[in-house]
């Protein structure tokens, strides 16, 4: 009836992640199965109103908030992860593990509902990783699209407003991936959070296609 987090500080040391950096073959043989372990629940922040004309899924917790700010709530669904390290996959794939908390709008909004929604879109960085994590999503909700503001984002491309993928912006680390669009340097979301900017470009989507037409030759 434990989670392994809870069990781990129980019987390891106190501490709750020394059980996840054992030696897998040493839990092997003490016949320790993390996948018996209760699951933990995780959260995930809501906006929006009970009947949302469209979902807005956002990858960082600046840009929710920025939403919020804009009045998107007051007619489009928002779920951002808040930083809790939590994948889009568990939560889609498990919506029953995860809470949702409700930072403004209805309080009768359910995240299963939601992801059923016809209109589903995805807002996040416009880099490698970004995109990946659209592309993930996609593969278990065929129906969402990237957002239109990603043509915000764009437009700072063709106008040199972009960074490299260094350690500097702590991008190092990606590479591009095949059946993405190249792109060349990254466009985070925070840049955005002028309210007239959200509004006009925050309703519709594309395709990964769709984007790539518009990106820099």
């Amino acid at each position: 009836q434990l989670t392994k987090y809870e069990a781990s500080a129980l019987y390891l040391l106190g501490s709750a992640k020394l059980l996840d950096n054992l030696d897998k073959k040493a839990l092997k043989n003490f016949g320790i199965d993390t996948n018996q372990f209760r699951q933990s629940i995780s959260y995930v922040v809501l906006a929006g109103p009970e009947n949302p004309e469209q979902v807005l899924l956002i990858e960082n917790p600046q840009s929710f908030e920025a939403c919020i700010r804009a009045g998107l709530h007051e007619y489009q669904a928002l779920i951002c992860t808040f930083g809790y390290g939590l994948q889009w996959s568990q939560v889609l794939e498990r919506p029953e593990s995860v809470v949702g908390l409700i930072r403004s709008g209805s309080a009768n909004q359910n995240l299963k509902h939601l992801f059923s929604h016809p209109k589903v879109y995805f807002w996040g960085d416009l880099d490698c990783e970004g995109l990946n994590i659209y592309r993930s999503i996609n593969g278990r909700l065929p129906h969402c699209q990237l957002s239109n503001l990603y043509l915000l984002m764009v437009a700072e491309l063709h106008n040199g407003s972009y960074h490299p993928y260094t350690r500097a912006v702590e991008k190092e680390s990606q590479a591009h991936r095949d059946g993405l669009p190249f792109l060349s340097g990254g466009v985070d979301q925070e840049r955005f959070s002028d309210k007239d900017t959200l509004i006009n470009f925050s309703s519709g989507g594309m395709t990964l296609s769709d984007l790539a037409t518009h990106l820099p030759g």
